[in-house]
């Protein structure tokens, strides 16, 4: 994660060393700030949590409270027409559940499962301005997480309590095309919409209870939309917005690197093959520009 984020940074550096050069600094403006997302997510790999798909979970049902993702924004443009913009968020999940576990009569315990999710997602993008209001982009997208869990197993007949853990990484990196709008609505409000394709390819890597290991391959195709109201504080030099942000993604199996029969018994093969990811929300956020020349 840090090699790829630390690349997308150098991009930008060198980007704004090329086209802010002394001639073109009339043409040159920079804008920062922060960005936050409270999402709903709908991980593909859902299912396979439930007692439905999978007979050593202990949900019914599968679901992620909401959370926060915060992160920077910066952008860079240029030459009039061109900039060079990335958003970077991060957030944490948690989710737990019990159960009464009953083997026999004389076997029976309590189960606790407690799960923490670390989830990030970042975009570089290229953006050309066909005219005022509308422009086209490019870009690439890095995203995953990280996924660690716990299980806590107590038999009632000896009430000793006997502990697992395991964990799971996913690594998703591809390009994306798109079109975005501005349309100014007078008063200093404007309203945003962006529209973008996007190809993923995905690699999930768990170790189930520390004993299963394995890897996945998955070709991901995905669409990114967003909209949004702002305002922009003249006096601040600052635009404030208050948006949606919506992003599907649908997995295609395309190889495993393992023959475990536990994992595929479990997953038939394929933890997220032919499943869709849902990940959608609110976005605020604030940014303030900083103008050379002109």
């Amino acid at each position: 994660m840090r090699r790829k984020f630390h690349c997308m940074l150098v991009i930008a550096v060198a980007a704004t060393a090329l086209f802010g050069s002394k001639e073109r600094a009339a043409s040159l403006e920079i804008s920062a700030g922060p960005v936050a997302w409270y999402s709903w997510w709908r991980p593909a790999w859902a299912d396979s949590q439930t007692k439905s798909d999978n007979p050593f979970t202990v949900y019914d049902e599968f679901t992620l409270e909401p959370s926060v993702l915060l992160g920077p924004a910066l952008s860079i443009r240029f030459l009039d027409r061109w900039s060079i913009s990335s958003v970077a968020v991060f957030s944490p999940w948690y989710t737990s559940a019990a159960r009464r576990v009953t083997v026999s009569p004389s076997e029976e315990s309590y189960e606790e499962v407690s799960t923490e999710l670390f989830k990030f997602d970042i975009d570089l993008t290229l953006s050309y301005s066909l005219m005022d209001y509308i422009k086209l982009f490019a870009g690439i997208k890095y995203q995953g997480y990280r996924y660690d869990f716990t299980v806590i197993n107590v038999p009632f007949a000896t009430f000793i309590p006997v502990m697992a853990t395991g964990d799971a990484r996913t690594d998703a990196v591809g390009p994306g095309l798109g079109i975005g709008g501005t349309v100014p609505l007078g008063g200093g409000f404007f309203a945003i919409c962006n529209v973008s394709g996007i190809y993923l390819r995905t690699a999930v890597e768990p170790s189930l209870l520390g004993n299963v290991s394995f890897k996945e391959y998955y070709n991901t195709w995905g669409l990114n939309a967003s909209a949004s109201l702002a305002y922009y504080l003249a006096d601040l030099s600052t635009t404030v917005s208050l948006g949606f942000r919506f992003q599907y993604l649908r997995y295609y199996m395309d190889g495993a690197a393992t023959t475990d029969s536990i994992y595929y018994s479990w997953t038939q093969g394929s933890l997220m093959g032919d499943k869709s990811d849902y990940f959608y929300g609110i976005t605020v956020s604030a940014v303030y520009a900083l103008r050379f020349g002109g």
